[in-house]
């Protein structure tokens, strides 16, 4: 099989951050809904205007 993208490698340079940041969204509980959605809404909503 040919490999078209290795997002392992692709991402190693972000995986603390992203860890940190997974491990604050499990510990805080929030899933769904929550400040972290809010705010992603309101920056989602400024880009697109």
């Amino acid at each position: 099989m040919i490999e078209y993208e290795n997002l392992n490698k692709s991402n190693s340079i972000f995986f603390e951050e992203l860890k940190k940041s997974f491990d604050n969204t499990l510990d805080s509980g929030w899933f769904i809904l929550g400040k972290k959605v809010e705010k992603f809404e309101q920056d989602f909503s400024s880009y697109h205007n």
